[in-house]
Parts: structure tokens; sequence; C-alpha cells
């Protein structure tokens, strides 16, 4: 069981997705960022969940003091009601999701839990599959489409 940190200032938000996460992890809801490095300095977390936008701070620069910090081995995820993973990605995130899109981050933590190796490892959603760099299959992300089933990621 992973323990998982999930900071956004919205305390609907931080419902959720600990209602959708808290079966099969540990997690620890933060409605600041300051509440969250504490948090951070304090607990063995195995991995972030970041919104992007947290009142008047962004989330890209936390993600950015945290990957400084605590260097690659923390995957940070990224969560965005708009569309900015190229931002998230740039400062250090391993993965990013539209708030939306949510229903994934189970997928997305268990491939950045088990990716084979501990540097940097951006997950990608694409089409309803998530591909590493670092991992060798992409995996369906859509509940009851086989997503079970693995299949070669396509060469560059």
């Amino acid at each position: 069981m992973a323990r998982i940190l999930v900071l956004d200032d919205s305390p609907v938000v931080l419902g959720i997705l600990a209602g959708q996460l808290e079966e099969e992890h540990e997690v620890v809801c933060c409605g600041d960022w300051t509440e969250a490095n504490q948090r951070l300095h304090q607990r063995d977390i195995d991995l972030l969940i970041v919104d992007q936008e947290l009142g008047q701070f962004h989330g890209t620069y936390f993600v950015r003091a945290v990957r400084d910090f605590f260097g690659p081995a923390l995957p940070i995820v990224v969560l965005s009601a708009t569309p900015v993973a190229t931002a998230a990605l740039s400062a250090g995130a391993d993965g990013f999701v539209a708030k939306k899109d949510a229903g994934v981050l189970p997928a997305i933590i268990e491939r950045l839990l088990t990716c084979p190796r501990r540097d940097p490892c951006a997950v990608v959603v694409e089409d309803g599959a998530t591909s590493c760099a670092h991992c060798p299959v992409a995996r369906s992300l859509h509940p009851g489409d086989g997503g079970d089933q693995q299949r070669p990621l396509a060469s560059a």
C-alpha cells in the first residue's frame, strides 16, 4: 500500500480523490502548499498529486521545489482543470491529468509506482492509453475495455 499525498485547495476535490484512492492506498490530504510541504518532510510519501491552480500559488512552483529537494525518486502527478501538461512536465512532474479525466489516476499511480526505473518517468495519456519511456508496454486506461491487456509501445 503506497502513501499518497494529495494537494488541492478544494475540499470537494480532496474528498473525491481520497474516496477514489483510499481503497488501494493510504491518502494524506492537504489543502495548502505549506501543510503539504510539512507533511512531505514529516512522513514517507510514495507519490505526490498536486493541483495546478492553488489560489494565488501555481502548482508548478511547488513541483519544482519538491523536485529540487527530493530529486527524481518521488513520483509527481499534476491535476488541472486547464490544459497545462507542458508546463507541469517542464516543472518536473512525472504525469499530468485533467481533472475531468481524474478517473485514470489509479492507472497512472500504478504505472509510476511500478516503473522499473526511479528516475523521471513521464506518463503520457493519449487515446486512453498510458505510456512510459522506460516501461516496455502500454496499458489501456478505460475500465472495461481490456485495461489489463498490454501492447508494445510504438517505436519512436
